[in-house]
Formats: structure tokens, sequence, C-alpha cells
């Protein structure tokens, strides 16, 4: 998930994920789905309209983002 730092990052000017973040959000997705709760909850240094956006913007249905506690 590396790959999409530079779409979450706050200020970036990219308008969508690249393939190769698609590609890493899908497998923690279905690998360990809490694993993104908890890097969301761990930085304030992302852009969380384009966090949001991301399930769509990738085409990943059932993302736990949603379903977060906290930010």
């Amino acid at each position: 998930m590396a790959d999409c730092l530079l779409f979450l990052i706050k200020g970036s000017t990219d308008n969508s994920p690249i393939p190769s973040c698609c590609f890493g959000f899908e497998t923690v997705v279905q690998s360990n789905p809490d694993c993104i709760c908890v890097a969301l909850q761990n930085s304030a240094d992302f852009n969380f309209t384009k966090v949001l956006t991301s399930p769509s913007a990738c085409q990943v249905v059932d993302s736990p983002i949603n379903k977060c506690d906290g930010k």
C-alpha cells in the first residue's frame, strides 16, 4: 500500500490512485482488513476525503474503511 501514499497524502494533486496502489489496497482488504483501520488511525497526514473514495476508485467491494472507528 506504499504506492497509495502519493495519492492519499494531504496536498496531493493526484486525482486517482495508481494501479499498484489499488492492487495493494485490494490485497490488504482480503488478507488483513483491520490493518487499514490501524493505518488510518495512526496518520494525520492523509486526505480523508481521498481515503474514503479509495474503495470506489479502486473498485474494491467490502472495504472496511467506512467501518473504522476514530477519524
